[in-house]
């Protein structure tokens, strides 16, 4: 047993409750950032999801308090709406006010205004391209600020020049046709003096899809990729050719029949007359078969 130097009281320790010299808390003023939009809260430089804002408090609190022993988030009597963090160390209680503030994320900011990185020039494509792209830019969180019609398509500005990039590749790889990427300067950064760029991106679809059957020169084929050129299976010999790509290549239809023979020779149901005419395949298909051909003059392609 001691004395407090103190009051004199004595004590177990040197200083007893009230003579006790105070505790210094080290603190750094506690700002939560919260996005209004998307309710994600920048901590550590990145914004990421919280479920409430005693959460957003709590994981900001932690980073700016020292030697503490614990603490609890309160609501605050003096802000309708606010926090206050009351703070524990070594047996003193510290109440300290945590600042919410709205600030748009970087994301929401760009959905919501007319910032864009690239622009998406799509000419010549179908529905099925349309959806890929929906498709593409909902799974990417890329944000579309603006569409302009033009006489063959329309024109996309896009938010992220790196992912345009990427789409337009991937594009060309599924549905063929041609690509072309170009930059222009678009503005300088005043504190690194560095010029900015925005990316033009032009997708011109092909005529032709792959899975589509043609007609060139004499003969019938598939088509299995479109770039500067077609890759396309000849029908009748089952040999992959490559083709140019010219104005005067047709287009044929594809119908669904039925194999009626495969002994001398192939033959399958003409959906119009129901007679039994010549086919050529590649492969061997069943008696009774439901196959996909393309027709022409006479003769049916199975693919």
């Amino acid at each position: 047993m001691g004395f407090c130097p103190g009051c004199g009281k004595r004590t177990v320790k040197d200083f007893c409750k009230d003579c006790r010299p105070r505790t210094v808390l080290e603190a750094k003023p506690i700002v939560v950032k919260i996005c209004p939009t998307c309710k994600k809260m920048l901590h550590k430089n990145t914004w990421s999801i919280c479920k409430n804002p005693e959460e957003a408090i709590s994981r900001i609190a932690k980073t700016c308090i020292k030697g503490y022993n614990g603490f609890n988030i309160i609501p605050s009597e003096d802000k309708k709406g606010g926090f206050d963090v009351e703070v524990e160390k070594d047996g003193d209680l510290f109440l300290l006010p945590a600042e919410i503030r709205k600030e748009q994320c970087p994301a929401c900011s760009k959905r919501s205004g007319s910032y864009f990185e690239g622009v998406l020039q799509l000419r010549n494509i179908d529905n099925e391209t349309i959806s890929f792209i929906d498709k593409f830019l909902m799974e990417e969180r890329v944000f579309v600020s603006g569409r302009t019609e033009t006489k063959q398509g329309f024109d996309l500005q896009i938010s992220d020049q790196h992912k345009l990039q990427n789409l337009g590749q991937q594009l060309a790889r599924r549905f063929g046709g041609t690509v072309k990427i170009s930059e222009r300067q678009f503005s300088q950064d005043r504190q690194t003096s560095k010029q900015t760029y925005r990316v033009n991106v032009l997708y011109d679809g092909p005529r032709f899809k792959i899975g589509d059957v043609m007609r060139y020169e004499r003969g019938i084929f598939l088509v299995t990729q479109v770039r500067k050129e077609i890759s396309a299976i000849n029908l009748k010999t089952g040999k992959k050719e490559t083709l140019p790509v010219i104005p005067d290549m047709e287009l044929v239809p594809l119908v669904k029949t039925t194999v009626t023979k495969v002994y001398p020779a192939l033959e399958v149901m003409d959906p119009d007359t129901y007679q039994s005419i010549p086919a050529y395949s590649s492969a061997r298909p069943a008696l009774g078969e439901k196959v996909k051909a393309a027709r022409s003059d006479g003769v049916f392609y199975i693919i």
